[in-house]
């Protein structure tokens, strides 16, 4: 079984500075709600205090993988025609490094600023994606199979000169019509899972970066779309999604393990 520990905001907060030395990470939020830093402090020293004698000692192992790791991913969502409603954001750190991986979660306070607690979960760090996708919300996957995203001038320019997408489509309907209607259609809930490679011998540039934006869409479904020089929107279900995830995750942890980088 899973262990999993729950902190009130302050109390992620003092165990953070305490044990890692540093601001919360993102894509995490804080704000106090104390307006006098003294008192302030003192509400700070008084949780460490009562949490010296109740957080369970692998809760320091955990915060130290989530704080460096070799393998990051960061979730957000947010609603597009309301983004300042705290209860439709989702904030979500997961990490993994050697045997060890966490997921860390966000619960919405009362403004997107401020946080109603946090929570870390004990995960396999070989199967991060169902854990990933537990903190989105039960969507099946889009119906529309997949949907190629057209963003400029540039991209109607390439497609009909190499492919030919932009010729009419099943139903008549072109790839420029069928982009347009996608993202024209107001989302349920929208956002992004960035993978990031935790460290490289080369410094920041040698630092792997992937991007999935997501969308649900109404009386639909769900679409991935990854970064890159062809994207498309994917209807995807919770399942090929976290074997997707999974395998990314899998790809990455391969190329820090096996020194990939070594020879770029």
């Amino acid at each position: 079984m899973n262990r999993t520990w729950e902190f009130t905001d302050l109390e992620f907060v003092v165990l953070w500075e305490r044990y890692i030395d540093d601001h919360i990470p993102k894509p995490l939020t804080f704000t106090s709600r104390t307006p006098l830093l003294d008192d302030y402090e003192r509400e700070k020293f008084e949780a460490w205090e009562r949490l010296q004698a109740t957080a369970p000692t692998w809760l320091r192992t955990a915060l130290e993988v989530l704080a460096r790791p070799q393998i990051l991913v960061k979730v957000l969502g947010w609603y597009d025609r309301n983004t300042e409603d705290p209860q439709r954001w989702i904030r979500a750190r997961v990490a993994c490094s050697g045997n060890h991986g966490y997921i860390l979660t966000q619960r919405p306070g009362e403004t997107i600023r401020h946080s109603g607690g946090y929570k870390i979960t004990e995960c396999g760090p070989r199967s991060l994606g169902e854990a990933i996708v537990k903190t989105l919300p039960k969507v099946e996957a889009g119906r529309f199979g997949d949907i190629p995203i057209v963003t400029s001038a540039a991209d109607v320019l390439e497609q009909i000169h190499s492919s030919g997408s932009m010729v009419l489509e099943s139903g008549g309907e072109s790839a420029v019509h069928r982009s347009n209607r996608f993202f024209d259609t107001a989302a349920t809930r929208t956002g992004v899972i960035i993978l990031h490679q935790g460290q490289s011998k080369f410094g920041p540039r040698g630092i792997l970066e992937q991007i999935l934006i997501w969308r649900d869409l109404p009386d639909d479904g769900r679409y991935v779309i990854e970064l890159g020089s062809a994207p498309t929107a994917i209807g995807i279900g919770t399942r090929r999604l976290a074997a997707k995830l999974d395998m990314m995750i899998e790809d990455m942890l391969e190329r820090v393990e096996n020194h990939w980088e070594s020879s770029a």
